[in-house]
């Protein structure tokens, strides 16, 4: 195991360094919860794979780039008003939850 280590270890460190460095998220969002830690170490963890993968697909970026270009996609996300383009075209979209007896709140009446 130490010797599988030792060849691959400069891709683990490098990953570490892309996952957790200065852009991380651990660092940016500041708790002593170990469970919302554990979240956004896994959550840097899918945003560094996510990166590497464009890079291999789509060529060279600054992890900066990379950062900016996500956080416009997640922000004015193209695929929102897809929704209700199909509805007035009369595709069917995506099954909506309907209140049931669960889902009312006290007072309200569900018809």
């Amino acid at each position: 195991m130490h010797d599988t280590y030792r060849r691959n270890f400069n891709g683990v460190d490098l990953f570490n360094r892309d996952c957790f460095g200065s852009y991380s998220l651990q660092k940016t969002v500041l708790t002593r919860s170990w469970h919302r830690r554990m979240f956004l170490a896994i959550l840097g963890m899918c945003e560094t794979n996510a990166m590497k993968a464009y890079r291999t697909c789509v060529g060279p970026i600054t992890r900066f780039e990379w950062l900016v270009m996500l956080a416009d996609k997640l922000i004015n996300n193209p695929f929102l008003g897809m929704e209700e383009a199909s509805a007035a075209a009369g595709a069917p979209g995506p099954a909506r939850a309907t209140p049931g007896p669960a889902m009312t709140t006290p007072g309200s009446s569900h018809a």
